[in-house]
């Protein structure tokens, strides 16, 4: 019985961990932390970066993703900053999925930027299609951490 113990707390660390990353990635996703500022920003260019890669199921073949790559502007008390933001929350779209990500970006088009105001060299635009691919993370942690807790209860009860 002790070993179901043992099996329930692991379950739920396993779970709380997956909860913890969960949550950590839909905080990410937001672009930014909540005490991060924003600024108004311009769009210098917008574009698609490809690459590479072996096939996970055929090592022989040869797939290939692509990223939205994203250069903008951005003032901070009177400080002029550019930065390029590399696909974040978009890795290894579809080819289509990053062009059109583009297509909404056009040169001059305004855009609101999330920095740092402790260093605003660090910054991000929200570029990120949608939060859904997070909750299932999510929603695994808590079923682990609930399996664990019923299997460690159910356990000391029969002790």
């Amino acid at each position: 019985m002790e070993f179901l113990i043992v099996f329930g707390l692991s379950f739920f660390l396993f779970g709380l961990t997956y909860a913890i990353l969960g949550i950590g990635r839909l905080r990410k996703i937001q672009g930014v932390n909540k005490d991060w500022s924003t600024a108004e920003g311009f769009i210098v260019d917008a574009h698609v970066s490809g690459r590479e890669y072996a096939d996970a199921d055929n090592p022989n073949a040869v797939v290939m993703k692509y990223e939205p790559v994203v250069t903008y502007t951005y003032e901070v008390g009177g400080q002029a900053y550019r930065r390029t933001q590399y696909g974040v929350h978009l890795r290894d779209l579809e080819s289509a999925a990053s062009e059109a990500v583009c297509k909404r970006l056009p040169p001059d088009a305004k855009v609101i930027v999330n920095y740092n105001p402790e260093n605003p060299e660090q910054a991000l635009l929200r570029l990120q299609t949608s939060k859904m691919k997070y909750y299932p993370v999510l929603g695994v942690g808590i079923g682990f951490m609930l399996l664990g807790c019923a299997t460690a209860v159910l356990a000391s009860s029969l002790l």
